[in-house]
């Protein structure tokens, strides 16, 4: 809605002062720019997060006996993507000196008209906040201590996804191997994909011939402050075809997910293999797309302290 206005007051601006023509040319075309640019704009890209962050006062530094105080977390997606089935809590809060209720808040009882916290795109460009309210209520020191420090832990727990996308050369012919139109890069680096679970690399093998193949090597890290629980291939395409992929360790006959936490996978990288029979000798640039989904788990240390 706001392009739209700044576009007629860009012209409205041309029909007022036609004495002045080639400047209103000049600032209209500065208008539709503007507009280009942020369209243009890629929001998956580079290392991003879900953020919790507790406003001022809430919860105060110092509490009193017999006091009623407000823990307020501002969850924020920076995100390119999208989170479902978020859910937020504490732990860790000794009753005898810190009540609070509750303590779990979903995303769906959080968000009054939806269910999704959306992420950065062109409709919300700066990423959707949302805010956790628990209620609590300190309890009397003991004895004659002056004060008292309780330790809690700020956990979040979310479901999302990551696409990773770009066009690769794919060469199979046994002899002929340069192409000036299609070279192969045998590794590429990328820097992120807007999320906390990034491809940070992708390994091209080719198998030359008349019944040749090409294999893709992608290595997944976590490079948020969290832990990815678990991730699946949700999709994956060389071109407008399917690619088989699978990852180098999981477990059981389905291949397409990975649980982190497992004796094999105690790190936070993972290997996902993409394989593709080619039975004639090709010459081609085509793009590699792949769309995970995955399970992460935030978690923050806190302290409240109460004095008396």
């Amino acid at each position: 809605m706001g392009k739209k206005k700044n576009h007629l007051k860009c012209t409205f601006y041309s029909l007022r002062i036609p004495s002045i023509l080639i400047f209103s040319l000049l600032f209209l075309s500065s208008c539709g720019e503007e507009q280009g640019n942020g369209l243009d704009y890629n929001f998956k890209q580079g290392i991003a997060e879900m953020q919790l962050h507790f406003l001022p006062s809430a919860p105060p530094e110092k509490l009193y006996p017999d006091s009623d105080f407000k823990i307020i977390v501002e969850v924020d997606n920076q995100m390119g993507y999208d989170v479902e089935e978020g859910r937020i809590w504490l732990t860790g809060l000794v009753n005898d000196y810190f009540e609070v209720h509750p303590l779990e808040r979903t995303f769906q009882e959080i968000l009054t008209d939806d269910t999704i916290l959306h992420g950065k795109s062109l409709t919300t460009p700066a990423g959707e906040k949302v805010y956790a309210e628990f209620k609590g209520h300190a309890h009397k020191l003991f004895l004659n201590a002056e004060e008292y420090t309780g330790t809690y832990f700020l956990k979040a727990h979310y479901r999302s996804r990551m696409e990773f996308l770009d066009t690769f050369c794919v060469n199979t012919h046994l002899y002929a191997v340069y192409d000036p139109n299609c070279v192969v890069e045998q590794r590429k680096a990328y820097s992120g994909q807007g999320a906390p679970i990034t491809v940070g690399e992708v390994e091209e093998v080719l198998t030359p011939g008349a019944e040749g193949q090409v294999e893709f090597r992608l290595q997944l890290r976590n490079q948020g402050k969290g832990r990815v629980e678990r991730i699946d291939v949700a999709q994956a395409k060389l071109g407008g075809e399917q690619i088989e992929c699978e990852f180098s360790h999981a477990r059981g006959e389905y291949k397409k997910s990975i649980v982190f936490g497992e004796e094999e996978n105690q790190g936070n990288e993972a290997t996902l293999i993409c394989r593709k029979s080619l039975p004639l000798e090709v010459a081609y640039q085509t793009p590699l797309f792949v769309e995970f989904s995955y399970e992460y788990q935030m978690q923050e240390q806190h302290q409240l302290r109460m004095v008396r």
